[in-house]
């Protein structure tokens, strides 16, 4: 799908519905944008509280807690950055329990530079800002749609856009 915008108008407005789901993609996209938009309405779920903190953090090391969708979020924002510090996504015992490979292993493809700082393939993780010159992933969507989604959200970002291989039916 391809999405062009013709006779964009900067003053407009869109009402979306307090969802942690939209609210967390419209951080995302808002912190890819440098913040230009004033957003309004955004959910009070922790994941959403969680996620506001970790694009807020100027420390090294940013804790996601139990949040799945801001680790994963934010583990591809920070890996398609060109500037700034390198950051160490961690978070609680349970959440680094939960898989994150797949989404680094594709990442990591197009130049991402992401290294395990305990066990492979869960948090923490470091991730260290990069160039990205390539732009073709290849992903497993049955794991989890998040990763999927947390592509989509950074592709517009990237030099030559992002093209997704998704193998497999979409959890």
């Amino acid at each position: 799908m391809q999405l062009k915008f013709t006779n964009w108008n900067n003053n407009a407005s869109i009402q979306l519905p307090a969802s942690k789901s939209i609210s967390n993609r419209a951080l995302i996209i808002n912190a890819i944008c440098n913040n230009e938009c004033v957003l309004q309405n955004l959910s009070i779920a922790n994941d959403t509280l969680i996620l506001q903190e970790m694009l807020q953090a100027t420390t090294m090391v940013i804790n996601a807690n139990d949040c799945g969708t801001a680790y994963r979020f934010m583990t591809a924002y920070l890996a398609t950055r060109q500037s700034g510090r390198s950051k160490i996504i961690t978070g609680s015992p349970h959440l680094r329990t939960r898989p994150i490979a797949m989404l680094v292993e594709a990442l990591q493809s197009i130049d991402a530079k992401i290294t395990y700082m305990d066990a492979p393939g869960f948090a923490p993780i470091k991730i260290e800002p990069t160039h990205i010159t390539k732009n073709v992933i290849s992903i497993d969507g049955s794991i989890s749609s998040q990763f999927v989604s947390a592509l989509c959200l950074v592709a517009p970002s990237l030099p030559q856009g992002l093209q997704i291989n998704i193998a497999n039916s979409i959890t």
